[in-house]
């Protein structure tokens, strides 16, 4: 599960750095596999995607990202740590 208060912070970042707002969607609740829910037993966290896919899934052996995405993602966590931080002032 998302925590509010981390979601929240990456709602703001994404806002600041997507430079299309209408690409900017709230994903419904999927029960992936991922790890997520173990690093939550640690800290706060909140699971974004960038939306670089293509016709293929994530763990196809055909799956090949859109790299322009990655641009976003990094702005999107460099935005997140410059908000955190200047919260925690």
């Amino acid at each position: 599960m998302n925590e509010p208060v981390s979601t929240a912070l990456c709602r703001t970042a994404a806002a600041k750095v997507v430079k299309a707002p209408e690409l900017l969607v709230e994903a419904p609740m999927l029960m992936g596999a991922e790890d997520f829910a173990e690093y939550t037993t640690n800290c706060t966290a909140t699971f974004s995607g960038l939306g670089g896919g293509g016709k293929y899934p994530q763990h196809s052996d055909y799956f090949c990202i859109d790299e322009s995405a990655l641009e976003s993602g990094a702005a999107l966590y460099a935005q997140m740590a410059a908000d955190f931080l200047a919260e925690t002032k």
